[in-house]
């Protein structure tokens, strides 16, 4: 048994372009494109950033900076990456997948050198999904930036290998190698899958591959392994086989990480030889193989001068093809011939046919169905079912229809296709002559067979119907031209071969195809051929119905007393063209449109004199009317009034006019107005677009007596405070509801009825009124009287006594006024004094001597305006102070000099102090008391003679002014 297998071989063609944009994140990744061969582009790092949020590669060292590409898997699911150097020589690349570019990303696989490219990755992958975006992450090993290329090729995995889902023992495929089959590695299909950890001698299992395989022959069983990647390269394969077991699920069940083996190779070879001594028939084995280089590609099994045989039918199972020739006339010359497919030579056959041969093929046979069952060397049995057919000749036979159903120039032919060239044939029909030509002629409707014997022996027949040409019948009339007529017609018509003859049943049993001069009614016709067919046709001639005429527009008088009535009529059937007779209008169409109110009748008549009469009543509209008008109003002068008025009668849009001594104000339903004068009347004239006659109504606009405004006060000016009092003179003032006055100041008041208000004003100034009177019936009056009121303000008085306070000895003090410039009089009143009045400005006045005390002095001041201010200031006489101090004195003991005392006259003695102190600023004494004296003491004990500073504040008694004193005093010893 021999399987072709095609090992891919990739070459690769260098060419460098430039990509023209890269980023350092997926979301900015330009996109590779993929090709049938590599063609390089150039790529850097350069500038480039490490990546976060996307799973670590696990490869190459990886410690960024990073660059990113996007790439699309192709419709065959097979995509490869390879990376050439530049400045970066070795470098690393992970490939990831993501719904979108900003993830969460998914690590598919991390490579580090398995490029040809020196220390540079590649990675080749198969079994994706067709369309789907591929994140490609490039770095330099170990870190650092540079240049490099790439490029993104698209490869044909294996076709012929065998492979599947097998990375579990429970999954092992089943393998041989007795047959040159190809297997897939575990690459192919899955895209690999994690270490199982350590089994046996295999220290690490990284994308494990489960296989098993059955003994067909006992014996030595020495396999052969070989495994390539996609380009051909030979890659390293490792193996742990464990057996024997009785099946696949006995061997699952008990294989584990120390499960001892038959045979276990863990090199870097990628040829390894497994081998299995003494194996008995039926005995199952099962192989661990990984693919330590994680490359896709396939691997080679095969025989290594084994004595015993591995059984290839668990992997692919013999059959057996069967093909024949077929027999020639049923002459028994057909042939079938079995091919026999997958098992081992020699193969033994048994056929059904008589005798049982034991041989491939199989001769002299006739049509009908064989079985063979062939059996392989390893004890395959696979049978398979053909059937012979004779292809000897075919026989057909056509026909042509007679006439009509009795006649007999229907004819048929026969017809044959022989297997050989050069055969000839004989006729023989079955019509009642037995014609023997291959057309038979003059047949009736029927069918007939025809025997067909050829010159190669073969014969057959043919039959075939004849048939026959239906006769098709047509009818036709004119219509009567008027209801009740004679003028109709009808035709017969047929399809029937022959001469034809006519025969109408109508009651002057006319023969021609048209029957003429007919009334309403069916009438039948019998047509005879000259061949034998006879057909009755019925033909049903009908009349022309009778006009209907109908009002279709009717249009009554728009404007009263108009002419402008329409009435269209529309009529159906009789027979155009139709004329037509109005009596109350020139119209001579199916339109009148110059009608008055009132009824009308139109006579019609068709082409064919027929006359119908039709009348209808047309309306008017009633006349125009003024059904309403804003009754006579009173208003006042300052306001507005709209003024409505509404119309009945008529038919179209009113249109009213109003108007004032003859001038047009305006048109509408309303117009607001706005008289100047009282009584002004107001009419309003009503016409309708069609133009119907106009209606007319009038109204009055009347205005109450006025109410000017018109005060009465009590004056005109006056002094801060301004006091006025105000009378209301307005006339009638009867009417009158309220006064509005605004006083010019931010007070206003609301007087009603007419009556009488005063006002205050604090402030000096001219003051202007707003007075506004509303009437009775909200009318207002309003005037400004400017500058009405005159505040005038108050001087302000203020003077000073010099010479004050006087003293007892000179008790004199003199005025000086320092009033306002305003200040036209001035009046000074000083009872105590001599004068005890002035109108002097600075007078002079003089209080009793030797006499203390307080005397008020006021001054009176007037201005122009007669307002007048005034001030009080207090004249004051007061005691002089005088005092004796002694400057030394001498408190030893004796009876002479032994204190220390101030004598005071004049001043408070209550607000006396008096303090001593030494020549450190220290106090020694103090007294309140200006008749205590000093003993030269300082608590308790004399002092030092020496001189001493002493310190006396004395309090006028008028006021609280003190004056301040100071001096020295010798104490002696």
């Amino acid at each position: 048994m021999k399987l072709t297998s095609t090992i891919l071989n990739l070459s690769f063609a260098l060419s460098v372009g430039l990509l023209s944009a890269q980023s350092d994140n997926p979301c900015g990744a330009p996109t590779l494109n993929v090709g049938t061969s590599c063609s390089f582009q150039s790529g850097t790092n350069v500038g480039s950033t490490n990546t976060t949020g996307v799973p670590a590669p696990g490869c190459a060292s990886y410690s960024g900076p990073d660059v990113w590409y996007q790439v699309t898997v192709p419709a065959n699911g097979s995509l490869a990456i390879d990376l050439n150097t530049g400045s970066i020589t070795d470098g690393g690349m992970a490939w990831y997948s993501a719904s979108s570019c900003s993830g969460p990303f998914t690590l598919i696989e991390c490579d580090d050198d398995d490029s040809n490219n020196g220390l540079m990755p590649k990675i080749t992958r198969s079994g994706m999904t067709p369309g789907q975006v591929i994140y490609v992450r490039i770095w330099r090993y170990g870190g650092g930036t540079g240049t490099f290329s790439i490029c993104a090729t698209s490869p044909t995995p294996p076709d012929d290998c065998i492979g599947g889902d097998n990375f579990n023992c429970a999954t092992a495929q089943p393998f041989c190698s007795g047959a040159d089959i190809v297997y897939c590695n575990s690459y192919t299909g899955g895209g690999g899958n994690p270490s199982l950890g350590q089994y046996s001698c295999l220290y690490t299992t990284p994308n494990a591959m489960w296989l098993y395989m059955e003994v067909g022959q006992a014996g030595n069983i020495n396999i052969d392994m070989n495994q390539t990647n996609m380009n051909g390269t030979p890659t390293d394969v490792d193996f742990a086989l464990y057996g024997p077991y009785t099946s696949v699920n006995q061997g699952c069940a008990t294989i584990g990480p120390n499960t001892p083996t038959i045979d276990c190779s863990y090199s870097g070879s990628a040829s390894e030889q497994a081998n299995i001594p003494n194996a008995n028939e039926g005995q199952v084995y099962i192989m661990l193989v990984t693919n330590y280089n994680g490359s896709q590609g396939s691997i080679a099994f095969t025989d290594a001068g084994s004595t015993g045989l591995t059984n290839c039918n668990i992997v692919l199972p013999c059959t057996v093809n069967t093909t024949m020739t077929p027999d020639t006339c049923n002459q028994s010359v057909g042939t079938v011939t079995a091919t026999p497919q997958h098992g081992l030579a020699p193969y033994t056959y048994s056929w059904n046919t008589p005798g049982n041969p034991t041989t491939p093929s199989v001769t002299g046979l006739a049509p009908g169905s064989y079985t063979v069952t062939m059996t392989t060397d390893d004890g395959c049995e696979a049978t398979s079912t053909v059937t012979v057919t004779n292809v000897g000749a075919t026989y057909s036979a056509t026909s042509t229809p007679a006439a009509c159903v009795g006649g007999n120039n229907g004819t048929a032919t026969a017809n044959f296709v022989a297997a050989a060239p050069g055969v000839t044939a004989t006729y023989l029909w079955s019509d009642p002559a037995g014609q023997t030509t291959q057309t038979a002629t003059g047949l009736t409707p029927g069918a007939y067979t025809c025997t067909i014997t050829l010159s190669s022996g073969c014969s057959g027949t043919a039959t075939v119907n004849v048939g026959f040409n239906t006769v098709t019948t047509t009818s036709s009339s004119t219509l009567v031209s008027c209801p009740g007529g004679n003028d109709g017609t009808a035709t017969a018509s047929s399809t029937s071969p022959g001469t034809l003859s006519y025969s109408w049943n109508d009651p002057m049993g006319q023969t021609t195809q048209t029957a003429v001069g007919l009334t309403a009614g069916t009438y039948t016709c019998t047509i005879t051929s000259s061949v034998g067919c006879t057909n009755n046709v019925n033909v049903t001639v009908t009349e022309i119905p009778g006009m209907v005429g109908t009002f279709t527009n009717v249009s009554n008088v728009t404007c009263n007393s108009g002419n402008d009535g329409v009435l269209k009529v529309e009529v159906i059937q009789g027979t155009a063209p139709y004329t037509y007779v109005w009596d109350n209008s020139a119209s001579t169409t199916h339109t009148a449109n110059d009608l008055y109110a009132g009824e009308h009748t139109v006579t019609i008549t068709d082409d064919k004199a027929c006359v119908i009469t039709m009348t209808r009543t047309l309306t008017e509209p009633a006349p125009l009317k003024v059904s309403f008008i804003t009754p006579n109003t009173q208003i006042c002068p300052e306001d507005d009034l709209q003024i409505s008025a509404a119309g009945e009668g008529g038919s179209s849009p009113y249109i009213f006019t109003w108007s004032s001594n003859g001038v047009v104000l305006g048109t509408g339903t309303s117009i607001t107005v706005d008289p100047t004068v009282t009584n002004t009347q107001y009419c309003v004239t009503l016409t309708e677009e069609c133009g119907s006659p106009q209606a007319d109504s009038c109204m009055v606009i009347t205005f109450p007596t006025p109410i000017p405004p018109v005060l009465q006060p009590d004056k005109y000016e006056d002094c801060r405070p301004g006091e006025f009092y105000i009378e209301n003179i307005s006339p009638n003032i009867s009417e009158l509801a309220t006064t509005y006055i605004d006083f010019g100041n931010n007070v206003n008041y609301i007087i009603p009825n007419g009556g009488d208000t005063m006002i205050v004003y604090n402030q000096p100034g001219t003051y202007t009124l707003e007075v506004i009177n509303t009437s009775i019936y909200g009318c207002i009056y309003d005037t400004v009287l400017v500058d009405y009121f005159v505040v005038h303000p108050d001087p302000t008085a203020n003077f000073y006594l010099g010479g004050n306070p006087a003293t007892i000895f000179e008790t004199t003090v003199q005025g000086h006024d320092l009033s306002s410039n305003d200040v036209v009089a001035w009046e000074w009143i000083s009872p105590h004094s001599i004068p005890a009045h002035s109108n002097l400005e600075s007078p002079k006045f003089t209080f009793p001597e030797g006499v203390e005390g307080v005397y008020p002095v006021t001054l009176i001041v007037t201005s122009q305006y007669g307002c007048t201010d005034t001030i009080t200031v207090d004249a004051i006489v007061e005691d002089v102070i005088m005092f004796y101090v002694p400057n030394t004195f001498t408190p030893d003991g004796d009876e002479f000099n032994q204190s220390w005392k101030f004598i005071l006259k004049g001043g408070d003695a209550y607000g006396f102090n008096l303090k001593v102190y030494n020549r450190w600023g220290e106090m020694v004494w103090e007294t309140n008391d200006p008749t205590v004296g000093w003993d030269g003491t300082y608590n308790g004990k004399p002092v030092q003679q020496g001189m001493y500073t002493w310190r006396a504040s004395i309090k006028h008694k008028n006021d609280d002014g003190k004056d301040e004193y100071k001096g020295t005093v010798n104490v002696l010893r």
